[in-house]
């Protein structure tokens, strides 16, 4: 019976000890399965990521053969309010190009790292402009919100279907 006693506590600290796994970390959600040859590596769990959520709406798109580059850019001179965290360039001759903000797009949680890509994914792959209308309550109806809209976008675990089903929808 002593040795019982003895042995309780033990097994209880290992059984606690096993169940505290640590969360999987931003850098590690995505598991990069294809390459995006005109991007930059670090948007590349991005792209596959919005691939995967457009396909599940039921439209197909294949990122690493669209001609779409995605790179970064530093600060071009511009004050830290001029800066824009990402950009879609339309042009007629070249493919359609991405840039973002390094210092923004490093700075920044996985979830507004992917409303950022999402978001110019919105303008040079589904041809999307800006939509800045709302709901009663002064939050976004759409991932596509200009910087100017006064309505509030939270991108996160909670919102991210309903932005999503809003932005592949149209």
């Amino acid at each position: 019976m002593r040795f019982l006693f003895l042995l309780t506590p033990f097994l209880l600290l290992c059984t606690a000890s096993c169940d505290n796994e640590e969360p999987v970390s931003d850098d590690d959600f995505f598991l990069v399965v294809k390459e995006y040859p005109t991007a930059t590596k670090d948007f590349w769990p991005y792209l596959q990521s919005f691939e995967r959520e457009s396909a599940q709406r039921g439209n197909e798109i294949n990122l690493s053969n669209s001609g779409i580059s995605l790179t970064y850019k530093g600060n071009d001179g511009l004050s830290e309010e001029e800066e824009p965290t990402g950009t879609c360039y339309h042009n007629p001759e070249d493919p359609n190009t991405i840039v973002i903000n390094f210092a923004d797009f490093n700075n920044s949680t996985r979830y507004a790292r992917e409303k950022i890509i999402f978001h110019e994914l919105g303008h040079c792959s589904l041809n999307r402009d800006h939509d800045d209308s709302e709901y009663s309550d002064g939050n976004c109806k759409s991932l596509m919100k200009s910087s100017v809209a006064d309505c509030l976008l939270v991108y996160d675990a909670e919102s991210k279907q309903a932005y999503l089903d809003e932005l592949f929808s149209k």
